[in-house]
Order: C-alpha cells, then structure tokens, then sequence
C-alpha cells in the first residue's frame, strides 16, 4: 500500500521505511498555531481498525486549539525551569530566567518551534499517543517532546525521545 487517506490527509509510504507514512503536505494544527507540521505514522499490516483508531486521535488532537494548549502551558514552563536549575547559568538563558521568575506560563511557547508529529501506537498498552517534537530555546540538544494519549490527554513533557512515555501527568486538554 503506497497512499492511505485519513480525514482527506493523503500520507505517503516512505521509499525506504516501508511500514513509515507521512502526510504529503504540511498540516496547519490550531494547538500549536502552526501549519509547518508534518504528521506521520507507522504501519505494519492492512488493518482497517488501527487506520480508524489513527484517525480518531487525530481528529481529536486537530480539533485543539490555542485555548486548550493553555492548559499545558505550566507543564512546559516547569520542563524549562527543571533544565535551566540542572546546567551552569547561561546569560543567553536570562529571558527564560526572567519568564520562570515573573511566572509568565504562557510566554514559554514564544521559545517553542514545534517540528512535526508523529501518530505511535504502544503494542504492550494498546494505546496509542500523538508525539509532538518541538524546537526548544533551553534544550537546544535534544528539543521538547508533547506526549498526548488518544490525542487528548497529556501524559508527558520531556526531551525528545520518540517514546511514548507516561509520566504520571494526565492533562486532559478539552473539558468533557
């Protein structure tokens, strides 16, 4: 299978990883205010039901908006407060000392570049997990990685690791 189509997205097989697909344009996502976003998945068999439950999250996870990303702004502010506290004091670093200091939760995502998304699905859980990997201002290394369960709950802030990693955090990101 060369092409699927999710919710009119056209996601292409990769030539050289066969079970990796990526939408053939970039998708505008409201949660991020961004629309430099690639999204892709893995796929390893012709099973209709994973492609639905692909789907489903994210449908859910592109129906977020700005408002909702509120809700996880304290998350990312206190990721960048965790690392800037375990490294040597960096003058470059004092705007983000200065927004830790004023408490400024939502300023965090001006030093936010998320870079694309990925659809990952736990074989062991059956779960599966939106991968937001960002660009970030403080960890410039290894970047900022969203971890959101069904493509609603955020389970984890951490670098990028292309896991889908539960941290104990359970933000759900639209009011039921």
């Amino acid at each position: 299978m060369n092409t699927i189509t999710i919710n009119t997205l056209n996601f292409y097989q990769h030539p050289e990883w066969t079970e990796s697909y990526e939408a053939k344009h970039n998708v505008f996502v409201p949660f991020l205010n961004s629309d430099k976003i690639s999204v892709s998945f893995e796929y390893f068999e012709d099973d209709e039901a994973f492609l639905e439950r692909v789907a489903s999250i994210l449908t859910e996870f592109l129906a977020l908006t700005i408002e909702d990303r509120q809700k996880i702004s304290r998350y990312v502010l206190q990721n960048c407060q965790e690392f800037l506290e375990a490294i040597e004091y960096d003058e470059c670093d004092e705007p983000l000392h200065q927004l830790i200091k004023d408490d400024n939760i939502h300023g965090i995502w001006q030093y936010v570049e998320p870079t694309s998304i990925g659809i990952k699905h736990n074989e062991e859980t059956d779960e599966m997990f939106i991968l937001v990997y960002c660009g970030c201002d403080w960890e410039q290394e290894h970047g900022l990685q969203l971890t959101i369960k069904q493509g609603m709950i955020l389970t984890a802030v951490t670098d990028i690791t292309c896991y889908h990693e539960d941290d104990g955090l359970n933000v759900y990101l639209k009011d039921n």
